[in-house]
């Protein structure tokens, strides 16, 4: 399934300036092809220099903004120079469902991953986006997306500051019961 829409995703692979990564520019049908198998998805666009080999994407999980599990989903594949890190999300009879998919010079990788303690999520408001800020990026650990649940009726979008130094800033993420970062990481 997620190969499919894979196809349909690689057309909006941009040609930036050397090592990026960026939201991609979705088309309104690329946009309806991935909401018809995910509640939420975020698909970005990278392009590294040659001495790149390797991309790996992860998704941590945090509790009222303690790390409680560091590699929840992790798919790892092959960087030539262009590519495509598509994130999708769904929640199945209470569980939380994570897929993810690195294309890059014609190897497409994915995975599909089940949080079996994300029980009760569904009542909780919840908020998604890709990362603000910078596009510009040297290969090191960097988060991408997040995933944000509370059960407060007033919830923020995470400042570009916390995707620049997500340690740094963990106490943006403290008012949410549980969040999901999605983060990639390029290796020469």
């Amino acid at each position: 399934m997620l190969a499919a829409v894979l196809v349909v995703v690689l057309s909006s692979c941009s040609q930036a300036g050397t090592n990026t990564v960026k939201p991609a520019d979705l088309s309104d049908r690329e946009s309806a092809i991935l909401s018809t198998f995910s509640d939420g998805q975020m698909v970005f666009d990278f392009k590294l220099d040659a001495d790149f080999k390797n991309v790996t994407v992860w998704v941590e999980k945090y509790e009222s903004g303690q790390l409680v599990n560091e590699h929840l989903a992790q798919l790892g594949g092959p960087a030539e120079q262009n590519g495509t890190i598509i994130f999708g999300n769904a929640a199945i009879e209470e569980k939380n469902v994570f897929y993810l998919g690195i294309q890059s010079g014609g190897n497409t990788g994915s995975s599909i991953n089940i949080d079996m303690e994300a029980n009760e999520l569904d009542k909780l408001s919840s908020m998604s986006g890709p990362f603000t800020g910078s596009e510009e990026w040297n290969g090191e650990e960097r988060v991408l997306g997040d995933i944000c649940y509370s059960n407060k009726t007033s919830m923020r979008t995470l400042t570009p500051e916390f995707y620049e130094d997500p340690d740094g800033h963990l106490n943006e993420i403290k008012p949410y019961e549980v969040v999901y970062l999605l983060k990639a990481k390029a290796e020469r």
